[in-house]
């Protein structure tokens, strides 16, 4: 177990940090007659920590390793579960639609 902490402590540390977001995508569908919209989880970097690095300044060294353990999962939690609500309901529309161009 502690070899297992330790192995992720050294991931976070040393890793980039990421956030999570959406993008919107739309395109037209010739068989409803109808507009497509679908949202993607897309991943943005916002910086790189490595050991060793400097900690003066703004940001101290538990701010990068808090915000990249907590951060990092629960945005990517939050995002996805957008992209997933999103297109289920973009899916429905398109039903719906494309029952009444019919």
């Amino acid at each position: 177990m502690r070899r297992l902490l330790l192995v992720i402590l050294i991931i976070s540390l040393s890793g980039c940090g990421h956030r999570y977001g959406t993008r919107y995508v739309t395109h037209y569908d010739e068989g409803c007659n109808v507009e497509v919209r679908k949202l993607y989880l897309t991943k943005q970097q916002t910086g790189i920590f490595h050991p060793g690095d400097s900690c003066d300044g703004e940001q101290s060294c538990t701010d990068l390793v808090v915000g990249n353990l907590l951060g990092n999962p629960s945005s990517v939690v939050i995002a996805g579960t957008i992209v997933v609500a999103g297109n289920a309901l973009f899916w429905m529309e398109r039903q719906g639609k494309c029952l009444v161009s019919d």
